[in-house]
Order: structure tokens, then C-alpha cells, then sequence
């Protein structure tokens, strides 16, 4: 059937039936059978079309909340007219088309591009009965089966004008289908780099030139041009990279293109995206005051997703909208998105900021760009797409019909996917694509065929299913045995009352994804038969669980033996003793993925390796075996595991040898390894040169695998080993020997992560410095690992993270800090053999280092050259007892001594945190002017305020934090000196009565477990002292 080729909600359903009843009388009327009594029931049936549009949209509106009985028998006897209707439709189509290939004297199968039989969500078509005349008689009935059900909407018609729905409501509903969130959904974001540099330098502009405090930029382009792609990769730079001062980042779809544009409504989204909780006001001023008291104190950057209207009506809500934004910290940013450039005049009007520089026309990708992201969703599940060259001629050719729409490429490559064959390919380029128009008609052209290249029974499927309402619920016991098209189902439970046994799936031919749980219940392979698994030969993924023993589990599940085709397969709970016959024959040629769970009762693992396909593999919970043999490689003539990518051990607490293959490198492939849980297991085989991540936890190996090539056993191959993860393993006591000495593997390795291994003693001879791709080294809980000598080179130049816990080497340490230049993040804890940070000559060469955290190391009383350093981004130093204990015997500056003039220090900290507030009177602490934050955390009270390193710090420092106030008994008057201040925060303040002069540069004050003088003279509104706060934007005190 011909019909619309892109569906949304309810309005699918009806657009169809349109359609529908339209092609009806059109094939009466050129068989001449379009009597008086038909002309007269479709003049019935094109008015009753309008009532029944306003009910389906009202159930899908959820304006009737629980559709009654009759609600939902009415709607199903209005599917299986339209059923009968488009069935007849088919049948004539068809007639018509054998016609056409008798005259010919072909067959049939030659006639090329037949119209194939609609599946209905009841039955097959299987026959085609009767003539001609038979079929339109049945259409001409159908069609007043139609109207006669259409009729009998009335009842549900006066119930939808009682609750007074509104074309608002049909806007906020289709609002809602378009909804849009800031998180990347792609991996990869292709061809937008340039366009996103240009915003990204946007927003880093402070704007200071410009008068208003906010300014717009406006990303406009046709649909499916990638515009909220793009605003989404902008989020993501600034959300996970941290590279632009914005306090907060919101995100707010409008998509108002159907209805009226309400201020109200963005007003609240924008509200609760920045508060992160729902807001129930819907007084218009209420709103606004409660969004400009949020961005009062926050530089924020706002994004508008989808904006629409431009109408003289939504001209005065948008301003309404953008009135308590300007009221936002200078340089705050409002990105939006659009259709059109009348839209951003609009916006960039009424902010006064109109520029031109500040809009980015969004135009295609160039067809390189095209090309790639057509082939990532072409060629996803290909491993190597250069192995089909007739292929890629034709994506190429493709590619440049699709006007360099992101959208149009995704849709196209993903129908692309679904027949990785040159037939369908060369088919769908000569009959869709080569003679596609240029611009936005061929563009929507390339989106329609997502649908009509969809088999015949889901496109039916998927125009029935539009009919009914949004979140319809269906009720299971009704469609089992009817949706035979149905291809996934989930969690299909096996009871023993009717419709819940196995036996239901029988007739599901065409299913693709069968989750069956609680196989415990069928009582015998004969009942197991019933479920014909080996016939579904679509079937691509199946889960089988057991939840409880029984004594028949092996033959079920020999039973249940699944088509060849299967890709996809979990096992869980199974009690047999033995594998299924069907999984140790290499019968399951295309299985990719294996996940075998809690198969409480196997003592050998099944000959898996002769899996030739098989890329995925995860052993979880194997009490009873002992040991992983030659068996699990199969008679492989050397080739075992071909396929496998990743292969995952877990809880195999028996398990106590791993046999390794004399000349033969299983897993030639393997990328992944994870071992977790394996107590008694002392050794791992040789690994390939492919593998790139290793993680061991939980486990008894001694010794690390060596890493070899496949082919030669010698390390000739380019490695990829990358990240190794070892923790928990209390029997490794040296890394002296193994792996991390064979240079050529290790060369590759970027992340190194050693936790809790208790007995681990020695570093290889050259420490880590041969390491030379190295950037994340992680060491926690080692306390006895030591080098054999103290060195000072341990530690290779391309560093960039550093993590060291409770370990025994700390002194080579820090002597290996000299000269990595791209260190940017140290933390120490717990590293008792420390005593001082390293000096000026090793400080000095840390020009990358922008975090650094000092936490629990007791012995430490310096820290050294510290102050060589010129800026850092973080440093936290807490719980380190005799640098506390030094601090605190010094004698503090008084506040008359501070003229304004310190000679300070050349270091910039950013943000600090410390334990105790004496830290404040140690070199270069003692010496800072350029701070920002600073927290003093819970673990110490704070009894004197720190003043003149306040004050040396009062151009820049906007935010103090004190967890713990409860011994400060009052705050001075210099603080209102502090004119960059705009957040105070005091806990546990329950000796301080009252509050001096506050900066007016203040936006948020904080202060908690305050006394109850202290509350009663700050009460809002009626405290004694409130009007000396009042001012302030947001005050907290209780």
C-alpha cells in the first residue's frame, strides 16, 4: 500500500486511513462499482474522519487518562476494518498485476517487482480466493464496516469537547514527541569540527565590549543538517573537558512549530534544567523572578533547541522569556537553534546584540565527510569494509545524492546495513537514489525510504499500531499467537496457566530477539518442541533462564535448539551437567556473542573454540570447574577462536590451571581480557599482540601472561596492549619478571591501574621509564613495593597522571618527577615515607601540572618548592599531621600589619582546599594573591578568620567555604573588603550572633547550624537584621 512514508503518534492513523479510504473509492469507481449507497458511505466517511482524528489525538494526549473498556474495544474493531479494507485493497492490486504478466506469457517469479502479500497482525494471506468481482464486493463492504464503526465514535467524541481539549494541548503533545536532550547520542561527531570551533571561540569571547550582559548565537539550517548535533557536541566540550567558565549549562527543547508558543512553559523548563527539580508554579511574574534570582549570580549558558515561531503573538512570549535572562552574569550565552533566519532576527532583536558574525548558516557536509559517516552505519557490523570494493563504489555514489544531510546519511546507512550485498545495494542506488532531485525534496526523498523499504508485514504492522494511542497498553495474553510478525519479546515468563507456555511461541516465525525465562517449568522436551525454535530462522539474539534445578534441564535444552543463524545467545541458571550437543559441533556458525551464566553444574567447559564466527565471550559462575584444557580450544587445527575479540572470566572458584598450547596462540584476535574472581588460578596462556586491555581482580596469579605474535611467537608483530588492570591478587609478589619485561609489548601501554595487591615487593629492574606511550599510572594499597635502589628515573617522560596510595617506593618517587613536562594531575595518599614535596628544580620543570592533592601523608613537614610553580588549577591538601602540627606552632600575622602590600608569590592556585586553617601560615600558602576559592573542610574547626591571607586574595576571590565554624565567634568587618566575593558559606556556625558588612559584590550566603539568636535576628522579612541581607540574591540560614 501506498501511504505516507514518515509516522508521528496518532497522527499516523489517521493520515493512513485518509489514504486508505481515498484508494478504496478510487478502485470502485474504475471497476464501476461505485453506486449510490457507496457515494453515499463516502460522504459519511470523509466527515466522520474528523471525530475520529480529535478522539485517537485526545487518548494519545493522555487527556483520557485510563481508556474504559469501550474505549479500547472501539478502537480495535476500528483496526480490524481498516484491516479488512486494506486487505481487499491488496487482493485487486494483485489481480491486476497477474493480469498484466499473463498477457505477457511470463511467469510469475520473472515478472520483477510484484506486490507482496501484506501479513495483518492476525494471519497470513496465504490465498487469494475467488475473482475479481468477489474482492470488490468485499471492499465495498469493508468500507461500510468502516464507516459504521467510524460512526460510533460520537459517545467518545462528547467525552473528548468535555474536557475541552485545546490545539495547546495537541502542541504540547507534539512538543513532547520532539524532545531533545544535551547529551551526545553518536560516538564520533563527523565533519563539524570547523563549525564547532567557531562557537567554541564564541563562547570563550568574555564579551566585555558588549553592553548587555548576555549574548545570542544562532545556528540555523534545513532539517536533518546536524543543528542539535552540533549544539550537543558544544555541551559535551564544555560539560567533560571544562574549557569555558560557565557556572551552568541548560538545555531546553521548544519545538513549537505546531501550536502556540507559551512562556510559561519554557520559562519552566529552562527553571527546572538549572535547578535540577520540578517547579509546579504557573504564575507567569512568579516565574520570571524565580529565574532571574538563578542567574543573578551564575554566568550561564543557555540552549534553545528547535525554535519555531517567529509570529507577532510569540515575538511577545519570547520576550517574556528573555526579560529575567538579561539579568544574568556578564558574559553569560544563549545558543539556539533554528529553521529559519527570521527566527534569529527575532532573538538576536530582542536582545539588542543583532550581528551578523554571531549566526552560522548550517549547509551540508562535503562529501568526504558524507562518505564516512554513510559507511560507519553501512559498514557497523563489517570488520573490514575494504574487503568489498563493488560496495564502496557504490556508498561513494550514493553518498553524493544525499546533499551532505547528516540525517539522510545515517537513515540511508543504516538501511544499507541491512543487506551487506551488492544486489540489494546496486537495487536500492538504481531505484531510489541515482535519479533523486537536489535540495530538501530529495533529501526528504532518502528519509521515506527508511519505510517503504521495510518488509511488507512491518510496514502494516507499523500503520496498525499508529492508530492506537500513545502508550497504549496492550494486553499480552491477546496478542501472543497473533502478532506473528512480532520480532522482539521480551521477559516471556513460563507459568503453567494457558497463554504462559511455551508452546505460545510457536507460530513467532519472524522473531528476532526471544528473552524465555523460568525453563524450569517445562515439564518435557516434547512440550519444549512445541516452541519450534529450530524454524525461526530470523532469529537473532535468544536468553534462556532457569530460576530453579530440574531433572530434565539437559533435554530441554537440547531441544530447544535454536536455526544457524542465531548471532546473539545468553544461558543462565542451567543445572545440567553437560553443554548442549548443538553448541559443542560448531553448528552455530554466526553466533558473534556468547554469555554463559551460573551453569551450576559443568565440570569442562564446551569446545568453544571452533565457534568460527564468535567475537564475544563472557564464563560467569562456574563452581565445579577445575581447570580450562584443551578441550575448550576444540579440534581446531591450530585456528581456535578466530573471531573472538573479548573474552570475560568471572567466578570460577575451583578453577586452578589454564593450559597453555604448546606453538599454538589461541585468540589470535583477542582484544579484551578480563579475569575476576579465579582465586586458585596461578597462570594465563601466552596472549596475541592484539590484546589491548587486561584486567585481573580477585584472583591467585603469580604472574602476569607473556604477550607473543600469533604467527611467529616472537614479538615481530606491532603490538596494541594499552591498558592493564591488576587488583586484588594476593599471591603477585614481583614484577620483576614476566610481561612488563618484554619491551616491544609493553612500548603500547597507556594506563597502568595496581591496587590492594598486599604482598607485591618489587618493580622491574628499570621501574615504569620504558613505558614510553605511558600517560595514567595508578598504585594503590601496595605497601611493601619498593625498588631495589632509590632512582630517579623510574617514571617515563609522557606521564600525565599520577596515582600513588599507601606504597613503598615513594622516595624514588620523588626523585622520578624531574623532567615530566606533561604531568598534569598528582595525587598522594597515605605515603608515610614522605617528608617533604619535591624542590624548586623539579617544580619548576612541572609546566603541565594543573591538579595537585597531598591527603594523609603524616610525616610530611614541607612543602618544598612548591612556589616555583607559576599556576594550578587545584591543590588540596588535607589530614597531613606534622605540616598541621608546624603550621600551628607559627605565630599568626594580625590584621593591623596588612598595609595592602605583600610581596607574595609568583603561584596561582585556583581553587583550594585545605584541612586545617594553620596551613594557611606555611610558604607558598602564606604568600598567595591570586586565589579564587578556598575550603576549609569539617575535619578541623576554625577559630580564628585567616585576614590578611583574605584580604592579599581580595581582588580575585569570589567563593569561601568553611565546613566547620563551630568554634569562629564572629566574622570580621574586613570581609566586606573582599570585593570579589560572591559566595560565603559557614557550617556549623553556632557561636556567631550576628553578621558585619557584607561585600556588595555578594550573591549567595550560606550558614548553617546557626544559634537561635542569630536565626531570630536574620529571619526573612521579620528579623531585627534581615534588611542587612535582604539585598543579597539567595540566603540559606537555619
Amino acid at each position: 500500500m501506498e501511504s505516507a512514508g514518515t509516522f508521528v503518534a496518532s497522527g499516523v492513523g489517521s493520515s493512513a486511513i485518509f489514504n486508505l479510504v481515498k484508494r478504496a473509492f478510487a478502485k470502485l469507481d474504475e471497476f464501476g462499482k461505485k453506486s449510490d449507497d457507496v457515494k453515499a458511505a463516502n460522504k459519511k466517511l470523509d466527515q466522520a474522519m474528523v471525530p475520529v482524528q480529535s478522539v485517537l489525538t485526545a487518548v494519545d494526549q493522555g487527556q483520557i487518562k485510563v481508556p474504559g473498556k469501550a474505549l479500547d474495544d472501539w478502537i480495535w474493531q476500528f483496526r480490524t476494518a481498516v484491516e479488512e479494507a486494506e486487505d481487499a485493497i491488496d487482493e485487486i492490486d494483485y489481480y491486476k498485476l497477474e493480469e498484466k504478466v499473463q498477457a505477457r506469457d511470463n511467469t510469475a517469479a520473472s515478472g520483477g517487482g510484484t506486490v507482496p502479500m501484506k501479513k495483518t497482525l492476525i494471519r497470513f494471506v496465504k490465498h487469494l480466493p475467488g475473482t475479481t468481482d468477489s474482492t470488490l464486493k468485499r471492499l465495498k463492504e469493508a468500507l461500510k464496516g468502516l464507516e459504521k464503526v467510524s460512526a460510533s465514535v460520537e459517545p467518545f467524541l462528547e467525552l473528548v469537547n468535555s474536557l475541552n481539549i485545546s490545539s495547546r494541548g495537541k502542541s504540547q503533545d507534539h512538543s513532547r514527541f520532539r524532545e531533545t536532550g544535551s547529551l551526545l547520542t553518536e560516538q564520533v561527531v563527523i565533519g563539524r569540527e570547523k563549525e564547532a570551533n567557531v562557537i567554541i571561540q564564541w563562547l570563550e569571547n568574555p564579551g566585555e565590549n558588549i553592553a548587555q550582559n548576555i549574548s545570542a548565537f544562532s545556528v540555523i539550517g534545513m532539517g536533518g543538517m546536524g543543528k542539535t548535533t552540533l549544539a550537543r557536541l558544544i555541551c559535551q566540550e564544555i560539560q567533560e573537558k571544562k574549557i569555558l567558565p560557565f557556572n551552568t549549562v541548560a538545555w531546553v527543547t521548544v519545538s513549537d512549530n505546531f501550536g502556540s508558543l507559551d512562556a510559561k512553559v519554557i520559562l519552566t523548563k529552562i527553571l527546572e534544567d538549572i535547578t535540577k527539580s520540578s517547579c509546579g508554579i504557573q504564575n507567569l511574574s512568579t516565574l520570571q523572578g524565580m529565574l532571574k534570582e538563578q542567574v543573578l549570580t551564575k554566568k550561564f549558558l543557555l540552549v534553545l533547541d528547535d525554535v519555531w515561531r517567529d509570529d507577532p503573538s510569540s515575538c511577545d512570549q519570547w520576550a517574556q522569556i528573555l526579560a529575567p535572562l538579561k539579568f544574568g552574569r556578564k558574559g553569560s550565552k544563549i545558543v539556539f537553534t533554528t529553521r529559519t533566519e527570521s527566527v534569529a532576527d527575532m532573538i538576536t532583536k530582542l536582545l539588542e546584540v543583532s550581528k551578523e558574525s554571531d549566526r552560522m548558516r548550517l549547509t551540508g557536509l562535503d562529501d568526504a565527510s558524507t562518505l564516512e559517516l554513510l559507511d560507519r552505519y553501512a559498514f557497523a557490523d563489517v570488520p573490514d569494509p575494504d574487503e568489498h570494493p563493488n560496495l564502496r563504489r557504490i556508498s561513494e555514489d550514493i553518498a553524493r545524492k544525499l546533499g551532505g544531510c547528516p540525517l539522510a546519511a545515517k537513515v540511508m546507512g543504516l538501511l544499507l546495513n541491512d543487506h551487506v550485498d551488492f544486489e540489494y545495494w546496486e537495487r536500492i542506488w538504481k531505484q531510489d537514489i541515482s535519479n533523486l532531485p537536489s535540495g530538501e525534496k530529495g533529501i526528504m526523498a532518502v528519509l521515506r525510504l527508511s519505510y517503504h523499504h521495510l518488509p511488507a508485514e512491518l510496514q502494516l504492522c507499523f500503520r496498525y499500531c499508529s492508530i492506537f494511542p500513545h502508550q497504549h497498553k496492550f494486553i499480552k495474553d491477546d496478542l501472543i499467537g497473533k502478532l506473528i510478525s512480532l520480532q522482539k519479546l521480551e521477559d516471556f515468563n513460563i507459568w503453567e496457566e494457558d497463554g504462559y507456555k511455551i508452546s505460545e511461541l510457536k507460530e513467532l516465525k519472524d522473531v528476532q530477539e526471544l528473552n524465555i525465562k523460568h525453563l524450569n517449568k517445562v515439564k518435557s522436551s516434547s512440550e519444549a518442541e512445541e516452541a519450534k525454535m529450530n524454524e525461526k530462522q530470523s532469529l537473532k539474539s535468544l536468553f534462556l533462564y532457569w530460576f530453579e534445578e530440574s531433572s530434565n534441564s539437559e533435554l530441554i535444552l537440547d531441544t530447544l535448539k535454536p536455526h544457524p543463524h542465531l548471532q546473539k545467545l545468553h544461558i543462565s541458571g542451567y543445572y545440567g551437567s553437560r553443554s548442549p550437543n548443538w553448541l559443542e559441533n560448531g553448528y552455530l556458525s554466526n553466533l558473534v556473542s556468547l554469555r554463559l551464566y551460573t551453569c551450576h553444574n559443568w565440570e569442562f567447559l564446551p569446545p568453544l573454540g571452533i565457534l568460527i564466527s564468535l567475537r564475544s565471550l563472557w564464563l560467569t559462575n562456574f563452581p565445579k570447574v577445575k581447570q580450562i584444557g584443551p578441550s575448550f580450544y576444540g579440534s581446531c587445527n591450530g585456528n581456535s577462536f578466530p573471531s573472538l575479540r573479548e573474552l570475560r572470566i568471572c567466578d570460577m572458584s575451583q578453577c586452578s590451571k589454564w593450559i597453555d598450547l604448546k606453538g599454538i596462540i589461541p585468540f589470535p584476535r583477542l582484544e579484551t581480557l578480563e579475569l575476576e574472581s579465579c582465586p586458585k588460578l596461578r597462570t594465563l596462556p601466552t596472549m596475541p599482540f592484539s590484546l589491548k586491555l587486561l584486567s585481573v581482580r580477585f584472583s591467585g596469579l603469580y604472574t602476569l601472561p607473556n604477550i607473543c605474535s600469533t604467527e611467529t611467537g616472537s614479538p615481530s608483530d606491532k603490538p596494541a596492549f594499552s591498558i592493564l588492570k591488576i587488583s586484588d591478587c594476593p599471591d603477585i609478589v614481583t614484577l620483576e619478571s614476566g610481561p612488563l619485561l618484554q619491551q616491544d609489548p609493553f612500548q603500547s601501554l597507556e594506563e597502568i591501574t595496581i591496587e590492594s595487591c598486599q604482598e607485591l615487593e618489587t618493580l622491574p629492574p628499570k621501574g615504569f621509564s620504558g613505558l614510553i606511550s605511558l600517560n595514567k599510572l595508578m598504585i594503590r594499597g601496595c605497601p611493601n613495593l619498593v625498588t631495589t635502589e632509590i632512582r630517579s628515573d623510574i617514571l617515563p617522560t609522557s606521564l600525565s597522571e599520577l596515582w600513588i596510595e599507601k606504597c613503598g617506593f615513594e622516595e624514588s618517587l620523588m626523585c622520578s618527577l624531574r623532567d615530566l613536562t606533561s604531568l598534569v594531575r598528582i595525587e598522594l595518599r597515605d605515603c608515610s615515607n614522605i617528608r617533604s614535596l619535591p624542590s624548586e628544580e623539579v617544580f619548576v620543570k612541572l609546566t603541565s601540572l594543573q591538579h595537585l592533592s597531598i591527603l594523609d601523608c603524616a610525616q610530611i613537614s614541607s612543602l618544598g618548592g612548591l612556589g616555583a610553580l607559576l599556576e594550578l588549577s587545584f591543590f588540596r591538601i588535607t589530614r597531613c599531621d606534622e605540616l598541621i602540627a608546624i603550621s600551628s606552632s607559627q605565630p599568626t600575622t594580625e590584621i593591623s600589619s596588612y598595609q595592602g602590600k605583600v610581596a607574595g608569590t609568583a603561584l596561582k592556585i585556583g581553587e583550594l582546599y585545605i584541612s586545617h586553617s594553620s596551613l594557611l601560615q606555611i610558604e607558598p600558602l602564606r604568600s598567595l594573591c591570586f586565589t579564587k576559592k578556598i575550603m576549609i573542610s569539617w575535619e578541623s574547626q576554625l577559630e580564628f578568620w585567616p585576614d590578611q591571607w583574605m584580604l592579599q586574595n581580595s581582588a580575585v576571590l569570589e567563593e569561601i567555604e568553611v565546613d566547620n565554624a563551630g568554634a569562629l565567634k564572629f566574622v570580621p568587618p574586613s570581609i566586606v573588603r573582599l570585593k570579589s566575593l560572591m559566595k560565603l558559606t559557614l557550617s556549623r556556625a553556632s557561636l556567631i550572633d550576628s553578621l558585619p558588612e557584607l561585600p556588595i559584590s555578594l550573591r549567595v550566603l550560606v550558614i548553617t547550624s546557626c544559634n537561635e539568636v542569630f536565626n531570630k535576628k536574620y529571619k526573612k522579612d521579620s528579623g531585627s537584621n534581615w534588611q542587612e541581607i535582604e539585598d543579597i540574591p539567595q540566603v540559606v540560614i537555619f
